[in-house]
């Protein structure tokens, strides 16, 4: 009997506390539930720029809005022709809540005003405190234009572009596009210097009929025959009957077993031991004049003609012969390695495995080792225009035998292609290296003149196509006449 009092008494304690507990459970504000959301909220880290730009309603000297392409972590901002980019007025959009700023002092959107003549870091900081750097690289254009120009750029990953358009003596436009050195953000400025690759034989070409101007030689001329100016250095047998002209027309009738300006087993060697070795182990496949056959050496060749014929070197010469017609010393022969390049030139990026930077460009001279800024090829192309604003570096006669088709291709003259459907009576080049792509135009519809000079180019199939389109599309965009000459600027 006492066992079953003393376990009633445990199961009334149990039951009291149940009671108790239930009590204080139903106790609760009736208003407030577990699944309440709290009233405090995690910052943000959203830190996108989404527009960067300049109005005409913030910056009185521009007469018209900048447009905005980004590519590559840039933000590449293109203003009106000719407004000062020292002190302008930025606009921008960011994520909400975000914080704007430039070497850590507030950027105010259409109030602070700064020096976009550089490359401007601009720093947006979340809520969370956490911030990205975006990079500002504004120069002047035309809208519709540089965006064909940077279309081009993306799609064949090209860091850098100079384009330079001349009209009547005239340099319309003259911009540079991008860096001219990735690893620093230096950007390519209109003037800097970049390879001109093959389109180097127009020079060649340019001294050549300068030396047949003065006397010195004849385009019939057989540099190899026995009384030829080559003759007493490079005795050979069976290739007398090669001319001055066959040379520049690409008809020597060489027969090619390799390219011996870029191919083993000659790459290494000197100027002059690759002379001597296809004149001993090449052979004549062809009566000179007869087959066109695209010949880098045959260029090699004609620069040892014009040192023989003018007693300098072919840098000097063509200085020379440059300086008189622009009143520069450039172009001339590009360095060889990154980093031996000149001040002003472009670092050159290879793609697809290539060596940017394999070649001696010294030993390629008068084929394709010159550079030159673009703004320099239109001032040379003024003085072969037959124009009266700018003296001319030869006659028109003269002009005219260098860039006549030769018998054998209706497409190329004496180091000049000609005959293309898309630029009507131009005389024209393009040019490829590893890290290059050029091409430079002139007497477009006998008027205007441009030069497109890349610091890479793209195996991407249909890059050389796309760069003709592109070089079409320039030249045709507009009306030139009604543009400003850049020089009086």
């Amino acid at each position: 009997m006492k066992k079953i009092l003393k376990s009633s008494n445990y199961f009334y304690i149990l039951l009291s506390l149940y009671a108790v507990l239930c009590v204080v459970s139903c106790s609760k504000d009736p208003d407030v539930t577990d699944d309440t959301p709290s009233t405090s909220t995690k910052p943000s880290n959203a830190k996108i720029l989404t527009y960067f730009g300049f109005t005409s309603k913030d910056n009185p000297s521009m007469n018209g809005n900048s447009s905005m392409y980004v590519m590559n972590g840039t933000h590449y901002v293109t203003v009106p022709l000719g407004v000062p980019l020292t002190s302008l007025k930025a606009t921008y959009t960011v994520s909400p809540g975000a914080t704007v700023s430039v070497k850590n002092q507030p950027l105010v959107s259409g109030t602070t005003a700064l020096d976009y003549s550089g490359v401007v870091e601009v720093k947006v900081t979340a809520e969370d405190k956490t911030s990205t750097v975006y990079f500002i690289l504004v120069k002047n254009g035309i809208p519709e234009l540089d965006a064909k120009i940077f279309d081009f750029m993306k799609k064949y990953d090209i860091p850098g572009i100079s384009v330079s358009i001349g009209h009547r003596e005239k340099l319309v436009y003259s911009e540079g596009f991008g860096y001219a050195n990735k690893a620093t953000r230096e950007p390519l400025r209109r003037n800097y210097m970049l390879r001109l690759a093959s389109c180097s034989k127009p020079m060649t070409s340019i001294c050549v009929m300068r030396l047949v101007t003065e006397g010195k030689i004849k385009l019939t001329d057989r540099p190899f025959a026995s009384d030829g100016i080559l003759s007493a250095k490079y005795p050979s047998t069976g290739f007398e009957d090669i001319t001055i002209q066959s040379l520049l027309e690409h008809t020597s009738g060489i027969a090619q077993q390799f390219d011996p300006m870029f191919d083993s087993p000659t790459k290494p060697m000197t100027q002059e031991q690759t002379i001597r070795y296809v004149l001993d182990h090449f052979n004549i496949s062809a009566a000179v004049g007869t087959k066109h056959s695209y010949s880098n050496f045959g260029f090699c060749v004609l620069g040892r003609i014009i040192e023989e014929a003018s007693g300098k070197t072919y840098e000097a010469y063509l200085k020379e012969t440059i300086a008189d017609a622009i009143g520069r010393t450039t172009p001339r022969i590009g360095s060889t390695g990154e980093a031996n390049r000149f001040q002003n030139e472009s670092v050159y990026y290879s793609q697809s495995g290539t060596n940017g930077y394999g070649n001696n460009m010294q030993r390629l001279d008068s084929c394709g080792g010159l550079i030159a800024s673009t703004g320099d090829l239109i001032r040379l192309a003024f003085s072969l225009d037959g124009m009266s604003g700018y003296p001319d570096i030869m006659t028109s006669e003269t002009h005219g035998i260098m860039t006549k088709a030769s018998a054998a291709r209706s497409t190329y003259a004496k180091g000049w292609r000609v005959n293309h459907s898309f630029f009507p009576s131009a005389a024209y080049h393009t040019g490829n290296l590893a890290g290059t792509a050029t091409m430079w135009v002139t007497n477009y519809n006998n008027a205007t003149h441009c030069a497109i000079l890349c610091n890479s180019r793209s195996y991407i199939s249909g890059f050389d196509d796309a760069l003709y389109v592109l070089m079409r599309d320039v030249l045709k965009y507009t009306d030139w006449s009604k543009y400003q000459d850049v020089y009086n600027k």
